[in-house]
């Protein structure tokens, strides 16, 4: 997704939400809410979004992903972050911050779940669980879990000189 797509759909995509034990998660197309899974998970007062944000890890992981997804390539604007009246871009595209009354920080989807493996052990496998079927990810077979033979891949066989 590109910086403009990411700006596009904080502002124009409809918010759908998921709910974890009775607190509302906001989405908005790829986009998760960190400030309502920091709700969700019990307001753990030193681990806001903020503060997970300049982590060493959360940013060598946004470095990586941005090294690697090529299709956020496009740049931003003038100073290299997108802005909306409101709406907040930062320059690799993965974290939107909106300020008002249904502001927060949002996040690209993968990147909420290293969130949501900060927040809490229990909240990380309901979000792994929750966010990757709501974006049509197919989960792995269980622990010694089969394929089919349908499923399984085939190996590759050299061509005979």
């Amino acid at each position: 997704m590109s910086k403009a797509e990411t700006l596009l759909e904080i502002t124009m995509t409809p918010t759908s939400t998921i709910s974890y034990q009775g607190t509302p998660i906001r989405l908005r197309g790829a986009m998760l809410n960190l400030t309502d899974m920091w709700r969700a998970a019990g307001c753990p007062e030193h681990r806001r979004p903020t503060s997970w944000l300049i982590l060493e890890d959360t940013l060598r992981f946004r470095a990586h992903a941005q090294a690697h997804w090529t299709e956020l390539e496009e740049p931003a604007g003038d100073d290299n972050v997108a802005h909306d009246h409101n709406i907040r871009l930062d320059p690799d595209g993965f974290v939107a911050t909106a300020r008002g009354r249904n502001g927060g920080t949002w996040a690209h989807w993968q990147l909420a779940l290293t969130y949501a493996r900060y927040l809490s052990p229990e909240f990380h496998l309901w979000c792994n669980t929750v966010v990757r079927q709501r974006h049509g990810v197919a989960r792995r077979p269980a622990h010694g879990g089969q394929r089919s033979a349908a499923a399984a891949p085939r190996p590759a066989v050299p061509p005979h000189r």
